[in-house]
């Protein structure tokens, strides 16, 4: 399982993605706290996107979202339908 991570390179700088809030790559897993660090959510918000369809993967006790996954759910929700990595079973 790919994991995104907030790591700064070796030169000190924040990595780009770490660095652009709102990016969600559809290939990457992000960590609960993850997701709702770059789409400057509270915890409210993401319990309404999960009660609404988000789906969470858990594994050993933390809960994970597959970019694609959030992408799927965004285009869901404004009525369109979802991308060719959709439907993960």
């Amino acid at each position: 399982m790919r994991q995104s991570t907030s790591t700064t390179p070796s030169n000190g700088a924040p990595s780009t993605a770490a660095a652009i809030p709102g990016v969600i790559k559809p290939d990457e897993f992000y960590t609960l706290d993850e997701l709702k660090r770059r789409l400057r959510f509270r915890d409210a918000a993401l319990r309404a996107a999960r009660r609404q369809g988000l789906r969470v993967y858990r594994v050993h006790g933390r809960g994970f979202v597959l970019g694609q996954d959030w992408i799927d759910y965004v285009l869901k929700a404004h009525g369109r339908e979802e991308t060719n990595g959709g439907g993960h079973d």
